[in-house]
């Protein structure tokens, strides 16, 4: 088999005849991407410190950098945790019947994003040598997350939200979707889908963008919520993280998804049923925080209810 050779090494889970796709699911407790866990008749131990492979998690966005060749498969740890792919990528998959797994199809890149919900540790298993699968562990940090994020002030008890997530299209795009949106409102180029609110711009002098939104003219009401979306480079070309915070600025507790959708709807796509006004670019749910009492979810935000809000 010497015409085989490179094949164990370009090749995830050892075998010449395997592939990171074949791997199974598994739960956390069960799937074979764990140290000392044997797949495909080869040990599973711990990455070295000179490894090909490097893994990078910046809040929910994970970079994982190799040499082209590598193939490897990663999964998300931790209850309820999903992994999600930018709209377009063909360089990863998900595993099939899978929502927290995910392969190299062909091992040509060299450097592979994608971005996780809920994650307590991220893991990357690849072939580094005949008989060994070496695995590497990152842990997630979801409270470091929550700490650095810019976020408004409210009163003593108000409704609000965190939104940490990655866009498929560089900030300046981002930013450039943002204010179209805004300044659409006079025009008629775009409207708010959640309940016709308006918002209003307070500084977009820097990758901070502070604005404030006014609910429609109904009763209960007007009330008006502080929004602060921090926009940086997510570690890949052509990418941004972005995180959202929004506030309510009246005492408030259930709030119907109000200051999720606040985030959300400056900068959801046509994927998720929005009208884009400059850029239309992916972007997953993310990791999403709201306090006790407020909603979150995407179908909050499209539908109109008889309370404006």
């Amino acid at each position: 088999m010497p015409h085989m050779l490179p094949s164990l090494f370009a090749t995830l889970l050892i075998s010449v005849y395997s592939h990171p796709a074949g791997l199974e699911c598994g739960t956390d407790a069960s799937t074979r991407l764990r140290v000392g866990q044997t797949i495909m008749k080869s040990t599973v131990a711990t990455a070295p410190t000179d490894s090909p492979v490097k893994v990078d998690v910046q809040g929910s966005t994970v970079t994982v950098s190799s040499k082209a060749g590598i193939f490897f498969a990663a999964k998300a740890f931790g209850e309820g945790a999903s992994l999600s792919l930018s709209a377009g990528d063909a360089s990863l998959n998900l595993t099939k019947t899978c929502t927290n797994q995910v392969y190299t199809v062909d091992g040509k890149s060299a450097s592979y994003t994608f971005t996780h919900d809920k994650a307590e540790s991220i893991v990357v298993g690849y072939a580094s040598k005949p008989s060994v699968v070496s695995l590497i562990t990152v842990k997630v940090s979801a409270v470091a997350e929550a700490m650095d994020m810019k976020c408004p002030s409210g009163p003593l008890v108000h409704a609000s939200a965190q939104i940490t997530t990655t866009a498929a299209a560089s900030c300046g795009k981002v930013k450039e979707e943002i204010l179209a949106r805004i300044a659409g409102q006079a025009t008629g180029a775009w409207h708010d889908p959640h309940n016709n609110g308006t918002y209003h711009i307070d500084d977009s002098s820097t990758d901070s963008l502070k604005i404030h939104r006014v609910t429609g003219n109904h009763k209960p009401g007007p009330y008006t919520d502080d929004i602060i979306l921090t926009l940086s480079s997510a570690g890949s070309a052509g990418t941004c993280k972005i995180e959202g915070c929004s506030a309510s600025q009246t005492f408030s507790v259930a709030d119907f998804g109000t200051n999720y959708c606040n985030i959300r709807m400056l900068y959801c796509g046509s994927a998720d049923g929005c009208k884009p006004v400059a850029e239309d670019f992916s972007s997953p749910e993310g990791t999403v925080q709201t306090s006790p009492g407020a909603s979150k979810g995407i179908q909050n935000c499209l539908t109109v209810r008889n309370v404006i809000v």
